[in-house]
């Protein structure tokens, strides 16, 4: 095979050791006067002299990385970090790469357990912890938004920017997952390295690789088959084959997803292929493509609903927290009128799998790239991409679990479950695309007469992106299924309240009609599903983008990216030295519109960032290395823009990290990888507080919420430091190792804190009687009544703020302690009614100053306090090792043999922080740690060849002693006094087997 050739003097021992000391010291003079001219590829490529080039071989493209060995842990070269191919061992970055023989050896199916178990320092869950609701604790609870980036952390910083061989979004398989079908490699480029993404977390960037059809390979073909204890299984058919100029790989999977728990998670299908074809004139063309449906059951939060607590003590806590602390018999805190709840059916493996809240998924990838080797110094790359996603989410915006006494249970005297929230049986379409595109061009030439060897890439790339999140629900229909409208020109939605049934006996998988089914008929009734919230051109204002005509969930979102970047990476003195340097300049333009009428929320910016590095033998198989970086990130980039409590647009954050450490390796690489020390500072950095503290800054009040859109990101400045460690070793044929480790400290940098606002103003008048708009006093009953009367009619009484204000009043307003907001209460149904022509009697306005607060005897904080500078980052473990080690014996009797394991612990991570004593002005904050994680997984396995077919069998133990248990969760505001969240600290024990055929 041809390969470029550079005028260096031939090596006079081992590539990059000079034979004598005086050569040492010309070569680091002519490198100090160089260096600072190329660094960024400025000095002028010299055609490099070249050999002839055998006939009918043709030149690899320098942006593939090839295989090194199906047999180890260690990945040589990368293509990740500057797009051609690379040593790692000479780059000054770390990266930790998990290839496709760890996966098959871990038995790592997604990519988020992978790395949340084998890549020591990343963290799961939000920027702030789980605080609500089920946490992202087992393989299969759904994380949110489109990527791992919502619930993945690298190096306690926010979430890493996931992308699809360098330059795609990713195209996962379900909401917060992604499937290792098709992905021949994953690769972790640690700290704020923007050099090839655009855009990047502060922590690093994570890079799937495609599986590539390689050339030069004979025909190969695969069938797999797997089981685990709980009865899911895998099949999956596999073949690659080269002939001549092309070459081929086919992959088709069904699986099972899940974990120990009834239900959850569901059926994978998919499809996956590359071919690759070496066209004339050096030019290798690829197209991949890539289609996966996933029908998954998500779990869901279950809380017991009795009534009240005076009818039993248990109403409203949560059922896992009953399980964990032992009351599904009897109510440990007042009476017990239900008995035992759930019959005695629920426990541990189905108290998730009560609700029907089901997921349908089909995402697709296309993927083509050319790249053409037209010197042997230049080649070019053009790489297009497109990837969709189809996603159904629903029936209902939640799900009540009522006890057979509960006066509202819709099948009463049985245990019942039904689906909640005012838009009855509904659910979610989100369906998401993009499309990429990137062009780059690759120098390759020498410098000062054999000096240096440089590769310099520039290039430019596009990415477009929309998003949409619409609820759809389903209509009454004719004998034709056309839309029936009443009187007024309403359509009338199915009439069914919410669907319910009957759990008495446990759980029901499928319960009710899937979501998104078209049309159905109910009791002789035809329905048609569409969107709830249609839109009217004619209404289409700045005011209101979108022209929608009511306020069920229709956001829609779409984000663009454009950007330019160069990159040089020179190798000096053959080799000892090598350096690398670039720029990226990265213009992005993202807006989402809100389901409300209102104005869309934008996050704009231009940003140039830079990486700086040098990495220098100091002995064959020690390089210590330094880098500088920095990288911008537009929130937003994932499809969704987040907001503040106020509405505001989370704004671009910027991080800067130095890197300095060291990279081992040795010949042929039987042991390589990094020991890094980092620091990374991070300004308006994206951070997730609890919705209650958004409730209290921001309350949805009579008048709604000021600016309608809200949310709850904040801004926070942070800070990281720490070690990490990723080595990989295979001592002796058949033995193969890979260490992880990382110690992470973070911290918040700034204080925040926001002005309560007051969103439930109503007209009154001087002498504080409660008025509708044109001044005329309400009068209502001197009893309870929800609708006012006149003071014509007799008995009625003028409503006054001092009667809203009274606890003992009947029209007592029942305002929350701290924000003042009008509860649920008689009072609330008053307010809000409008009588012609006098108009409302609240007055639509909110954003209003605490100051302006009506009621009497509340007296609510000047400021909430969102985080405190110091503050611990959350959501990963301060210290995490990870170690797996297996050994296949090569040779004598016991050939094939496989043996061998993982060994993790995890010590202080910070899950969030909450209130002991429940929230208020001058309150402290706690912030809880999960329990210390030490796991053990087993790994046996053999393999025997017969002629031309070779089988394998292997057992994998996951949590070989079963070591895990139950943690209690206190609510982020009331503390352990409020609804608390139980939760196991990591999944039991799992056997799986797995058994394959290659031939």
């Amino acid at each position: 095979m041809h390969r470029p050739s550079f005028p260096f003097p031939s090596p006079p021992r081992h590539p990059g050791v000079p034979s004598s000391g005086a050569a040492r010291r010309v070569s680091h003079r002519r490198i100090a006067a160089g260096f600072l001219a190329t660094a960024l590829g400025l000095a002028a490529p010299a055609r490099a002299a070249s050999t002839p080039e055998p006939a009918g071989v043709v030149e690899l493209s320098p942006f593939t990385v090839e295989a090194t060995s199906d047999t180890s842990y260690g990945a040589i070269n990368s293509n990740s970090i500057t797009s051609f191919n690379a040593e790692l061992e000479k780059l000054p970055i770390s990266a930790d790469v998990l290839n496709r023989t760890f996966m098959d050896d871990t038995d790592s199916t997604t990519l988020e357990e992978m790395l949340r178990d084998y890549s020591a320092g990343a963290g799961t869950g939000s920027a702030a912890g789980d605080v609500g609701g089920i946490p992202v604790n087992q393989p299969m609870d759904r994380g949110g938004g489109d990527s791992v980036s919502a619930g993945v952390q690298l190096r306690g910083l926010g979430a890493a920017v996931v992308k699809q061989d360098s330059f795609m979004l990713p195209s996962p398989a379900g909401t917060g997952l992604n499937s290792n079908f098709g992905v021949d490699r994953v690769e972790v480029i640690n700290g704020p390295q923007a050099l090839l993404y655009g855009n990047g977390g502060g922590g690093g960037v994570v890079n799937i690789i495609s599986r590539p059809a390689r050339f030069g390979r004979g025909p190969q073909t695969t069938l797999k088959y797997q089981v685990d204890q709980y009865g899911h299984k895998l099949g999956q058919f596999d073949y690659s084959a080269s002939h001549g100029g092309a070459a081929i790989t086919l992959s088709l999977l069904d699986q099972e997803l899940g974990d120990n728990r009834q239900y959850i998670g569901g059926p994978l299908r998919g499809i996956y292929g590359q071919l690759a074809i070496k066209a004339p004139h050096h030019t290798v063309i690829r197209l991949t493509g890539k289609e996966t449906k996933f029908n998954r059951t998500n779990p869901q939060n279950m809380v017991f609903s009795a009534g009240s607590t005076a009818v039993d003590g248990r109403h409203s806590q949560n059922v896992r927290y009953l399980l964990a602390t032992n009351q599904m018999a009897r109510s440990a805190t007042g009476p017990t009128t239900s008995g035992v709840i759930g019959n005695g059916y629920i426990n541990w493996g189905n108290v998730d799998s009560y609700g029907d809240s089901h997921e349908y998924t089909t995402a697709r990838l296309g993927e083509l790239s050319v790249e053409t080797n037209w010197r042997p110094w230049l080649s070019t790359q053009l790489a297009v991409g497109y990837q969709d996603k189809d996603s159904m989410i629903g029936v209902g915006s939640g799900f009540t679990f009522y006890a057979p006494n509960h006066k509202s249970n819709p099948v009463p005297g049985q245990w019942t479950a039904a689906t909640s929230g005012s838009a009855g049986p509904s659910w979610a379409n989100q369906p998401s695309k993009s499309e990429s595109y990137r062009f780059s061009v690759l120098m390759t030439h020498g410098l000062f007469h054999g000096l240096g060897r440089a590769q310099t890439i520039v290039g430019g790339e596009y990415t477009r992106a929309t998003y949409a999140n619409e609820n759809n629900a389903w209509y009454e229909a004719d004998d034709h299924f056309n839309v029936i409208h009443d009187s007024t020109g309403q359509r009338i939605q199915f009439d069914v309240p919410n669907p319910y049934w009957n759990v008495s006996q446990g759980p029901v998988q499928y319960p009710f009609v899937p979501p998104g089914t078209p049309r159905i008929t109910v009791n002789g009734v035809n329905y048609v599903s569409q969107i709830m919230n249609q839109t009217d051109p004619a209404l289409i204002t700045p005011q209101n983008p979108q022209g929608v005509t009511g306020t069920d969930l229709f956001i829609h979102s779409r984000a663009i990216s454009k950007g330019a970047f160069i990159v040089n990476y020179t190798q000096w003195d053959q080799g000892r030295l090598a350096t690398l340097a670039g720029l990226r300049w990265v213009s992005a333009d993202n807006r989402q519109f809100a389901s409300t009428a209102i104005p869309a929320i934008v996050a704009t910016g231009d940003n140039l960032s830079y990486s700086v590095g040098a990495n220098y033998a100091v002995r064959p198989w020690l390089r210590p290395y330094v880098t500088i970086s920095d990288t911008y990130n537009l929130p937003g980039v994932l499809l969704t823009v987040p907001a503040d409590p106020y509405g505001n647009p989370a704004p671009i954050s910027h991080s800067v990290g130095e890197e300095a450490g060291v990279k081992v390796s040795s010949p042929g690489g039987r042991l390589s990888g990094s020991i890094a020390f980092f620091a990374v500072q991070s300004k308006d950095e994206p951070y997730s507080i609890p919705s209650q503290l958004r409730d209290s800054i921001n309350p949805a009040g009579l008048n709604g919420r000021y600016r309608g859109a809200t949310g709850i990101v904040i801004k926070v400045n942070r800070r990281s430091q720490g070690m990490q460690a990723a080595i990989t070793a295979a001592p002796v044929n058949g033995w193969r190792m890979r260490l992880s480790a990382a110690v992470v400290q973070g911290t918040i940098g700034n204080d925040t804190s926001y002005k309560p606002l007051y969103n439930d103003q109503f007209y009154a008048n001087a002498a504080g009687q409660v008025t509708y708009a044109n001044g005329t006093v309400v009068y209502v009953r001197p009893t309870a009544l929800s609708t006012p009367g006149t003071a014509a009619n007799g008995g009625y009484i003028p409503l006054t703020i001092a009667k809203l204000s009274d606890p003992k009043d009947p029209y007592y307003a029942n305002p929350n302690p701290i924000t003042g907001l009008i509860g649920s209460s008689t009072a609330r149904n008053v307010l809000n009614y409008t009588k012609s022509p006098n108009g409302p009697i609240k007055t639509g306005v909110a954003g209003l100053p605490i100051s302006d607060l009506q009621l009497t005897g509340i007296t609510p904080p000047d400021e909430i306090v969102t985080s405190r500078s110091g503050d611990h980052t959350t959501g990963y473990p301060e210290m995490s090792l990870n170690f797996t080690n297996v050994y296949v014996v090569p040779a004598g009797g016991l050939k094939g043999l496989k043996i061998g394991g993982t060994a993790s612990f995890a010590w202080r991570l910070a899950d969030y922080y909450y209130y002991p004593s429940g929230y208020r002005a001058t309150a402290t904050r706690t912030l809880l740690y999960r329990p210390t994680k030490v796991l053990f997984n087993g790994i046996l396995g053999y393999e025997r060849r017969f002629r031309n077919i070779t089988w394998s069998v292997q057992l994998n133990i996951a949590n070989m002693f079963n070591s895990y248990s139950v943690f209690i969760r206190p609510n982020s505001i009331s503390g352990y006094a409020g609804i608390d969240q139980a939760i196991w600290t990591t999944q039991p024990r799992c056997y799986t087997l797995t058994t394959t055929f290659r031939f």
